[in-house]
């Protein structure tokens, strides 16, 4: 990996049936794949986590979805109404070139931003053996992947929030999220202005980096 030579291999997409009837597609990398990402995440998760969000849960050292139900459950006391997000097949549509900016935000380490640039890319492997190009999203199943989204979001959410809504309490795992509001009238507001929010205000935070 240190020589830059490494490409990674076709990831197989498995489907997983969900509650409400569709499915949820996995990308399962190879045992070496898995390997290689682990040693990634290695040096690139020490570098984020102290700036990631304390309200952030997902796929973190030490946090579970049980603690973030436990502080949810604290602020219902407070607050009596709540916005409950997800973020509409996340995985699978993942911009690569901002995903690679929000991690040059973190680090220039030309190892980590060459393989994962190679996994995002990656050629997609179907069970029956056909293979198919990737130019968007990243594949859920990966070890690298969570760690990639917990950076994207955080850019795009975690810091969108505390920015210009500070006293909005939230709490986010993975792509699911809950806020937190006084009132339904503050509810509307704060749905209003998430709904509007687009790509832009994120390209422009990583342009300026």
């Amino acid at each position: 990996m240190s020589s830059g030579s490494y490409m990674p291999p076709p990831v197989l997409r498995v489907e997983i049936p969900k509650s409400d009837g569709g499915v949820r597609q996995l990308g399962i990398p190879t045992i070496s794949d898995r390997l290689a990402q682990a040693a990634a995440k290695r040096y690139l998760e020490p570098l984020v986590e102290p700036h990631f969000h304390e309200d952030s849960y997902g796929y973190r050292p030490g946090r579970s979805a049980l603690d973030a139900v436990a502080r949810a459950r604290q602020r219902y006391w407070r607050d009596n109404w709540v916005l409950d997000l997800d973020v509409s097949k996340f995985f699978d549509t993942l911009n690569h070139e901002l995903v690679l900016r929000a991690v040059r935000w973190f680090t220039d380490c030309k190892w980590v931003l060459l393989y994962i640039e190679r996994w995002l890319q990656a050629d997609v492997q179907l069970q029956g053996g056909e293979r198919l190009p990737r130019s968007i999203g990243a594949p859920q199943g990966g070890i690298i992947s969570p760690l990639l989204a917990n950076i994207f979001l955080h850019l795009a959410f975690d810091l969108w929030m505390k920015e210009n809504f500070p006293a909005i309490h939230f709490e986010r795992y993975a792509d699911d999220i809950v806020v937190h509001c006084r009132s339904f009238k503050q509810l509307n507001w704060i749905k209003e202005r998430i709904e509007r929010k687009d790509g832009s205000c994120l390209l422009q935070r990583l342009t300026s980096a």
